[in-house]
């Protein structure tokens, strides 16, 4: 073994510069694969959800602590029911804006589905990760 590595060194030293420069190069260009795109996809909706999730959780809290406080309006401090007021309005806010990333995700979801499968595949793909098949026709609005 050793005098085959002697016989052949330019050969060794070649094919480890060789497999240097191939594997970056095999990364990327898996990385840029329609399942590795559906991939990033789908863990990006799922991450826009979970945030949706928790948006909505904190629009209902904030809507609880505002609904309990008007209804102890006489009692409490005016300074504290405008504060909860406000509170319910800006995570109400947050709550459109998480849903609008939602949409956009499953947009861009939808997009690697119709641009990187055949359409053999796509109503498959559709059904198994939840998406639809048209775009939602209200993103981005400012109206509650």
């Amino acid at each position: 073994m050793l005098e085959l590595v002697r016989e052949n060194w330019a050969l060794v030293a070649a094919s480890v510069v060789v497999t240097a420069l191939v594997l970056p190069a095999l990364v990327v260009a898996l990385g840029r694969s329609a399942g590795a795109q559906l991939r990033r996809g789908m863990q990006a909706l799922e991450q826009k959800r979970r945030d949706a999730r928790a948006a909505r959780r904190s629009a209902d809290r904030a809507r609880r602590r505002c609904a309990r406080l008007e209804s102890k309006a006489a009692s409490v401090r005016p300074i504290r029911l405008e504060e909860a007021r406000n509170a319910l309005s800006d995570s109400e806010a947050l709550l459109k804006i998480a849903h609008d990333q939602v949409l956009v995700a499953e947009n861009q979801v939808r997009r690697v589905i119709v641009e990187q499968f055949p359409p053999a595949k796509q109503q498959k793909l559709r059904a198994r990760y939840k998406v639809s098949a048209t775009p939602s026709d209200k993103p981005f609005t400012f109206q509650g």
